[in-house]
């Protein structure tokens, strides 16, 4: 059996199969960021596919409706697919971004700027930057009139974001390298100045005590001196 499809109709499926091709990279790798499943975006795709099947039991010949059915059916894809991508794009920003800061949290500024001299002046304005772009196109999405050039903005903006956390998790064993070396240096250099201070606490206690001693004997001297001279 060959199915046709009119122009319009066509050029939907087209911008359909264009946003889900983003949205099936994307959910691979919010799989990969975090190990869990997002639920409400998987339940757009499920309703999205209800709403495809609508379109191919006409074309199949098990239902008997019109051009606009199918269009309206088509649309209906179109949307459940949009609110989808939307859905996990936020998702994977929230994400990003705690692993982006958590992942740096524990090292010293010291650290950072010695290992990763790129990250204060040009990857943190970078990621504020992406993170003040995203609330704005949210902002703009519009489920009535839905525009598949902003989710190509958002997206791009989310694999920047990928590049940002896939080059710290690279510098991330150079980072905790040199840190647990800056630290075991810290704990030696602590040790030598508690050494130092038990050492000039006991120095002083063993001064004092001698120095206890030094004067009782020169005063028995001079006590018995005196005695001999009186006497």
């Amino acid at each position: 059996m060959v199915l046709s499809f009119s122009s319009d109709e066509s050029q939907k499926i087209h911008d359909i199969t264009e946003l889900y091709s983003y949205y099936k990279a994307l959910s691979i790798y919010a799989e990969e960021l975090e190990d869990q499943s997002f639920i409400p975006p998987i339940n757009e795709i499920k309703d999205s596919f209800d709403h495809l099947m609508r379109v191919f039991s006409v074309k199949c010949g098990f239902k008997d409706k019109n051009g606009e059915y199918l269009q309206e059916n088509l649309d209906a894809v179109f949307r459940h697919v949009y609110r989808a991508t939307y859905d996990l794009l936020d998702y994977i920003r929230i994400y990003q971004k705690e692993k982006i800061y958590r992942k740096m949290e524990g090292f010293s500024r010291e650290t950072i700027v010695t290992v990763f001299p790129d990250y204060y002046p040009v990857i943190v304005p970078e990621v504020d930057q992406c993170l003040q772009e995203i609330p704005l196109l949210k902002a703009d999405k519009d489920i009535g009139d839905p525009d598949i050039e902003k989710v190509k903005i958002f997206v791009s903006i989310s694999q920047k974001l990928q590049e940002y956390c896939t080059e710290i998790n690279r510098k991330y064993p150079a980072l905790v390298e040199y840190q647990n070396k800056k630290d075991a240096e810290e704990r030696v250099l602590e040790e030598k100045e508690r050494h130092f201070q038990v050492l000039g606490h006991t120095i002083a206690y063993k001064s004092a005590i001698i120095g206890g001693i030094i004067g009782s004997i020169i005063g028995g001297i001079f006590v018995y001196l005196i005695g001999r001279i009186w006497g």
